[in-house]
């Protein structure tokens, strides 16, 4: 009984994994002002139960990882799956160029904090991971990294102990990159709304969609960029931190001033978009409503 409770056997690992899912889902049920953290608390779970000093099979957890990795892929694919010729024909195009240019993007920030801080770069990949909340990502860096070990004749030490700062610099920067992503989202939609509420005004007065979406746009333009780039700057010493608890800074780091670049520099051309193409089809829709 000790050791289903304390020990590191495949029972005690299954026990743990239940335990650990079960109540980090029943956390996630909670939400505070409308917020909640979802699945986020297996997580904080994990690391808790780290903590406090519970072990597990390694092999098992390892099976785990590989069989989680690929039903959550599979999922995906099972959801998307009937709509996704349709919607790539439709704009896959469009969405796999701002895919990359969001990975790029990440990646050019994680290497320039790499750079500058001077962190080890595997350590950074996993902070950049856990910052986007990418957990497959995580996964796919950590089998690269063993593959280039096996290659190079690297020790299983070596690859080892690559993995362990990749997955801990994952573990660390995740609830910072969450956080960091509702901040974003909350600063983003304040922008949005900037430049939507002057084009309402200007659209109320008889104006025409696009003029009043590009005046919109042309006097937002200074605010926003300002507010932005302040918020950037004042984020950029969480996102080149060094020293102990560096880890978790940078997580939150690397969210805020990816993202708030990413969404600043799109966001002042999609914005006014978005905006005429929804007054549009609310034009279209109007004498369909007053015929019926």
């Amino acid at each position: 009984m000790h050791d289903l409770f304390f020990g590191y056997g495949v029972a005690h690992t299954i026990l743990l994994l239940a335990f650990v899912i079960g109540i980090g889902l029943y956390l996630g049920r909670f939400k505070v002002k409308g917020i909640s953290l979802g699945s986020t608390w297996i997580l904080f779970m994990g690391i808790l139960m780290g903590h406090l000093g519970f072990g597990a099979d390694l092999s098992v957890l390892h099976f785990v990882k590989e069989f989680g990795l690929i039903l959550f892929v599979f999922s995906i694919g099972l959801q998307v799956g009937p709509g996704f010729f349709h919607s790539f024909r439709s704009g896959g195009v469009k969405m796999n160029l701002l895919a990359v240019m969001n990975i790029l993007l990440a990646v050019a920030v994680t290497y320039a904090i790499s750079a500058i801080s001077g962190e080890d770069l595997s350590t950074m990949v996993g902070v950049m991971s856990g910052a986007v909340t990418n957990t497959p990502g995580l996964g796919a860096a950590q089998q690269t990294f063993a593959d280039v070990s096996a290659a190079t004749g690297s020790s299983v030490l070596a690859a080892g102990t690559a993995s362990e700062k990749l997955a801990s610099a994952y573990a660390v920067a995740y609830p910072m990159g969450v956080i960091g992503v509702i901040m974003v989202i909350g600063l983003v939609a304040k922008n949005a709304i900037l430049i939507v509420e002057f084009a309402k005004m200007r659209r109320d007065k008889g104006m025409d969609a696009v003029k009043a979406a590009l005046e919109s746009a042309n006097l937002r333009l200074r605010p926003i960029i300002m507010t932005s780039l302040a918020f950037i700057i004042g984020c950029i010493p969480l996102a080149i931190a060094t020293g102990a608890g560096a880890a978790s800074r940078n997580g939150m780091g690397v969210a805020v001033v990816g993202g708030m670049l990413f969404a600043t520099s799109l966001g002042i051309f999609l914005i006014p978009v978005f905006y005429v193409m929804v007054e549009k089809i609310a034009e279209k829709l109007k004498p369909s409503k007053k015929s019926e």
